[in-house]
C-alpha cells in the first residue's frame, strides 16, 4: 500500500469488501447514467455489469486524486489510473481497459467531455492460447507420470490431473 501510495498518490483499494465502490454524488449519477445507456443499447447484463464495475473503479481512482468532473479527465489521468493496473493479468488489463474506453464513449456521446479518449486509451491484446510455459524438462515429466500410483481412485485422478497439466 505504501509503494501505490508513492507511486500513484493514492491507497488503491485492490479488494472491495463492500459493493458500493463510489462515494461522490457526482459519479454515482454519473454511473447511473452510464448503465442506463447501455441498457438502452441493448448489452447484455454481464457485459453492462462489467462495465459499471471497471468505471467505477476508475471513478473511486479520479475522486482520490480530487477530480470533481468528468470534464477534468486528461490524457495524464488516464494513464497514471492504468499505470496502477500493473501486477494484474493481461486479460484483467484488457477488460479494464476496455470499459475505459466504453466508459469514455458514453461521455462523448453524452456531451459530459469533448475529448474522444477512447480512441486514445491504448489497447492491450491478450491471447486467448497464451500457456504457461513449462519448467519441467521432458525426461522429469515421464518420471513424474511413472512414479503415479494408477492401481486406486486417486492416483487415477492424480493421472489424470497431470497429464491435462
Amino acid at each position: 500500500m505504501i509503494g501505490d501510495f508513492q507511486l500513484h498518490r493514492t491507497v488503491l483499494r485492490r479488494y472491495y469488501k463492500h459493493k458500493e465502490i463510489l462515494t461522490d454524488t457526482y459519479f454515482i449519477e454519473i454511473s447511473n447514467r452510464f448503465k442506463k445507456y447501455y441498457v438502452d443499447n441493448d448489452y447484455s447484463k454481464a457485459t453492462i455489469n462489467h462495465y459499471v464495475k471497471q468505471s467505477a473503479r476508475f471513478m473511486d481512482y479520479l475522486s482520490s486524486q480530487k477530480v470533481k468532473g468528468c470534464k477534468e479527465i486528461n490524457l495524464t489521468l488516464i494513464n497514471d489510473y492504468i499505470k496502477t493496473l500493473a501486477g494484474y493479468t493481461y486479460k484483467t488489463v484488457e477488460q479494464n481497459i476496455c470499459s475505459m474506453r466504453a466508459f469514455f464513449r458514453f461521455l462523448l456521446d453524452t456531451g459530459e467531455i469533448q475529448t474522444d479518449f477512447a480512441s486514445k486509451t491504448p489497447m492491450v491484446q491478450a491471447r486467448k492460447q497464451t500457456r504457461i510455459p513449462s519448467v519441467w524438462t521432458q525426461e522429469e515429466l515421464k518420471k513424474l507420470i511413472a512414479a503415479i500410483d494408477r492401481g486406486n481412485p486417486k492416483g487415477k485422478r492424480d493421472y489424470a490431473i497431470i497429464l491435462m497439466a
